[in-house]
């Protein structure tokens, strides 16, 4: 196996809570989460090492499925107005570290117990 570069263009992106559980993959370090609003996604290279993997977790949701659980007013009390970002503007980002009660959920996603398409819902 070789190192791993790869290059994106600007693009359309959704809203996505990235989460990574072990190695450096951008800008997210292990324990540490990322969230991306919607919007415009700017140029990005990405390494990988073959000396140090990337495990993460990765929950990409369209904005307008984002906004069917969740009322106008209830996106503005909650103050999350900024994750619909508009189609022609950069996206939202920011990061933080993961939660005793995040890293417990993602270590359920990692090694679910299920098989075939309930592990796919699950």
């Amino acid at each position: 196996h070789d190192d791993l570069i790869a290059e994106a263009p600007e693009r359309s992106h959704l809203i996505e809570y990235a989460f990574s559980i072990s190695g450096i993959s951008n800008y997210v370090t292990s324990g540490q989460y990322a969230l991306y609003g919607s919007g415009i996604a700017p140029v990005e290279t990405w390494s990988s090492s073959v000396a140090e993997p990337i495990v993460e977790v990765r929950v990409h949701i369209e904005p307008e499925v984002f906004q069917g659980f969740l009322s106008d007013h209830e996106l503005a009390s909650m103050r999350l107005e900024h994750l619909i970002g508009e189609s022609d503007l950069y996206y939202y980002n920011c990061l933080g570290t993961t939660t005793v009660a995040m890293q417990t959920i993602l270590l359920q996603i990692l090694h679910c117990q299920f098989q075939g398409i309930t592990k796919k819902i699950y």
